[in-house]
């Protein structure tokens, strides 16, 4: 056996201990999260006597998901909370429709409207901002436009655990919503691409570095919020989040990450294209350097693409040298590596509520994978522009003016 041989050998043999462990990480952490969930309406009392939460959500061209993210929002059972939309320069109906729901919510919700951008922003931060400025709560929920609850206990429960564990910030997973092909194939491996850089129980370790926020629900008090800086301090980053995160554990504040099961849902991209586009926008955000994007090319590559490239190679090698043998070391090795990967993803695919038979897509979304890292690092590295929801950007700055 040559030395290219032996080597793919090791490859082989070290794809399937990835796997292997891969398997054994998410089954821990899935053990280990934590879950929050509706309760019953009787342990819910101490947050519902807690202090007023103004809940804030940016829209901008939402109007296939608005009323739906208002409506659910305004059928919370938490007494003390006051709902703000910022339209932020939509050019579809969403303005219309809040402005007909404003009108019908007997003052539970104040709809505000910004008409341009200010200088050094970027849109949904600055429209964050304006949601804050108009804000009479002693705690913030910011939530986004395209999730929905599916419980009206969620603000309570929230509340309750914040409480709870005497957090400063806590911020909620959304369960996701996937409909069309290509939403079960690409979102549950790109969601496992970024926790592989934001594990939860390191998110939740104050000893750690590592800081998460999913913007589709973060909690947080007003003393939080004043003290990272609130959004003034990222408002030219795309990943906000991520950025507000890191800053509440730079402070020495308490950060809190929880996934849910019967609280809120949302549905991400419900097109390839807005997922590519999305998705490439959150690696770039969130990966912060072009050393770690590569290396996450270089993992995503060898560990859910190669391996069935490589036994692909060694099946067709071995039909057409016609051997009577019809396996050998190759087959076996590459086999199993191919096979310690489906093992994964039939696990990995039932967390997200999916049918075992997309596990075996798992391949394809890594090319899909690929091509957002690679479409990122340029980003990064101010090759290529982000336009997103209108408005043009480079990295940190605005490129191009926003439509008025």
């Amino acid at each position: 056996m040559d030395t290219l041989e032996t080597a793919s050998c090791w490859l082989a043999g070290l794809v399937v201990i990835y796997w292997v462990v891969s398997l054994v990480l998410v089954w821990d952490a899935k053990r280990n999260r934590i879950l929050l969930q509706p309760e019953e309406t009787a342990d819910l009392d101490r947050a519902c006597s807690g202090p007023k939460i103004s809940v804030i959500v940016a829209a901008k061209d939402e109007e296939q998901n608005i009323e739906l993210c208002v409506q659910s929002m305004l059928d919370q059972d938490y007494p003390n909370f006051e709902l703000i939309v910022v339209d932020d320069r939509s050019t579809d109906g969403t303005l219309k429709i809040l402005q007909r729901l404003e009108s019908t919510a007997n003052g539970r919700l104040k709809v505000l409207h910004v008409q341009r951008l200010e200088k050094g922003w970027f849109g949904k931060n600055n429209a964050m901002r304006e949601g804050v400025q108009a804000s009479s709560g002693d705690w913030f929920c910011f939530i986004d436009a395209d999730c929905w609850q599916t419980s009206r206990q969620t603000l309570s429960v929230a509340m309750k655990d914040a409480f709870d564990s005497a957090t400063d910030f806590l911020t909620i997973t959304p369960v996701l919503t996937m409909t069309n092909t290509w939403e079960k194939v690409v979102q549950p491996p790109c969601a496992l691409t970024l926790m592989s850089w934001f594990h939860p129980q390191l998110v939740n370790d104050a000893n750690q570095q590592t800081a998460y926020a999913n913007g589709h629900f973060m909690l947080m008090s007003k003393a939080c919020y004043e003290t990272i800086g609130g959004h003034e301090r990222v408002k030219n980053e795309m990943n906000e989040d991520i950025l507000l995160a890191r800053n509440t554990k730079r402070a020495g504040l308490k950060l809190r990450m929880a996934d849910n099961f019967g609280l809120f849902r949302s549905r991400m991209y419900p097109g390839i294209t807005s997922a590519w586009s999305g998705w490439s926008r959150i690696f770039c955000g969130c990966i912060r350097s072009v050393a770690g994007l590569l290396l996450t090319q270089a993992i995503v590559f060898t560990f859910a693409v190669l391996p069935w490239l490589c036994l692909a190679v060694t099946l067709i090698e071995r039909l057409v040298t016609d051997s009577p043998v019809p396996w050998n070391s190759h087959i076996i090795l590459w086999g199993g590596a191919c096979l310690s990967q489906l093992l994964f993803s039939l696990y990995y695919f039932t967390i997200f509520e999916l049918k075992k038979i997309w596990a075996v897509t798992f391949p394809l979304a890594g090319i899909f994978i690929l091509t957002t890292l690679v479409h990122a690092t340029l980003k990064r590295l101010r090759l290529v522009n982000t336009t997103w929801r209108g408005t043009t950007y480079r990295m940190n700055k605005r490129v191009e003016a926003p439509q008025e």
